[in-house]
C-alpha cells in the first residue's frame, strides 16, 4: 500500500499566518509530515502573530506520535530491534557504547544513554559508565573510538558534526546507527543501522525533534529487555505533562517581551551523568602566563 502521510518541506513564507485560523485546521491527531522525496533539508516555518504556535501545536502532537513511533517500532526483527541485538552484543563483549549529538540531539542521546542503561540492567547486561556513555558529536569526530557501537541521534539527519562523528567512527572501526525521521537523510547513509522515527518536527524548538529519538530509544530499549511497553500507557504519561496549558500560554505571554531570563532550578549540582557535585568558587587569571585569562573552577 502506498505512504499516503503528507510530504513537504517548510519554507519561510514572508507573511504573517493567522493563528486561529491556522489552529483550526490542525489536529494534533494525525501524522505529522514525513521528510521530503528525494530527502531536502527542511527551512524555519511561517511566522505567526501569536498564540497557538507551532511549539504549542507540537506539543499537543506529542502524545499520539509517541504512540505511531512506538507501533512503527514494535517488530523484534525490524530496525530498533536489530538496534537492540547490536547494544546487547556490545555490551556483553565490553565494548563502548557512545551515543552522540549536537544541540537539542546533543540533551537527546543523554536520554538516550540512560534509557539503554535502564533496559541494559534489564537484561542483566554490564550498564556502568564505562559501557555507555553520550558525547558530544565535535568531540567524537576529533576523537573517535575505534571498536564497539556508535549510535547518533540527529532529528534531520543533517548535522554536520554529528554525520562527521559517525563517519570517524566508522572509519575508526566502530560500528553505527543513527536515530533520525528519514532513512533517506545525510546521516542515514553513513551508517549501518538506521531507526526511522519518520515525521517532523513543524516548529523550530524541536519538541517533536527531542520526544522522538526518546521515544525510539524507548522501543530498543523494550526489546533490549524483553518488557514490551504498552503505547497507550506512553501517550497517557506525555499528555499528562502538558495539562495546564492555559497556565503555560499565560507564563509564555509574561516571558515574550523580555530581554533577560534568568532561570534557576533544582538539577544543577549534577553532571550530564547524573553524579552530584558541589562547586566551591571560580577564580580567573592568567594562571599559566601564557598572556591568555584562565578559569578555576573547584567542585567536589
Amino acid at each position: 500500500m502506498a505512504d499516503r502521510r503528507p510530504r513537504l518541506a517548510f519554507r519561510p513564507t514572508g507573511r504573517v499566518v493567522n493563528s486561529a485560523a491556522m489552529n483550526a485546521t490542525f489536529d494534533p491527531t494525525q501524522p505529522l509530515a514525513a521528510a521530503p522525496e528525494p530527502w531536502d533539508s527542511t527551512a524555519q516555518p511561517s511566522p505567526r502573530d501569536g498564540p497557538p504556535y507551532h511549539l504549542t501545536e507540537m506539543i499537543a502532537a506529542e502524545p499520539h506520535l509517541a504512540v505511531r513511533i512506538l507501533e512503527r517500532l514494535a517488530d523484534p526483527q525490524g530496525p530498533a530491534g536489530r538496534l537492540a541485538g547490536e547494544v546487547g552484543q556490545a555490551a556483553s563483549n565490553g565494548s563502548p557504547i557512545v551515543v552522540t549529538g549536537c544541540g537539542t540531539s546533543e540533551h537527546a542521546a543523554q536520554g538516550v544513554v540512560e534509557i539503554l542503561r535502564e533496559a541494559l540492567r534489564g537484561a542483566g547486561l554490564p550498564a556502568g559508565p564505562g559501557t555507555i556513555l553520550a558525547a558530544q558529536a565535535l568531540e567524537l569526530a576529533l576523537d573517535p573510538p575505534t571498536a564497539g557501537l556508535v549510535i547518533g541521534i540527529s532529528h534531520e539527519g543533517a548535522s554536520a558534526a554529528t554525520n562527521r562523528a559517525l563517519a570517524a567512527a566508522a572509519a575508526g572501526g566502530a560500528r553505527t546507527a543513527l536515530i533520525t525521521a528519514s532513512g533517506g537523510s545525510p546521516g542515514a547513509q553513513l551508517v549501518e543501522t538506521v531507526v526511522e522515527t519518520v515525521e517532523l518536527d513543524h516548529s523550530w524548538c524541536h519538541t517533536i525533534g527531542y520526544v522522538s529519538p526518546l521515544v525510539a530509544a524507548a522501543a530498543v530499549g523494550a526489546h533490549l529487555a524483553s518488557r514490551p511497553l504498552d503505547p497507550g500507557e506512553v501517550r497517557a504519561l506525555l499528555a499528562s505533562g502538558s495539562l495546564d496549558e492555559p497556565g503555560a500560554e499565560a507564563i509564555a505571554a509574561r516571558l515574550v517581551d523580555a530581554r533577560t531570563i534568568l532561570a534557576v532550578g533544582s538539577g544543577a549540582g549534577y553532571d550530564e551523568n547524573g553524579k552530584t557535585y558541589a562547586g566551591m568558587g571560580i577564580a580567573a587569571a592568567d594562571y599559566d602566563n601564557d598572556g591568555y585569562p584562565d578559569i578555576f573552577i573547584t567542585t567536589l
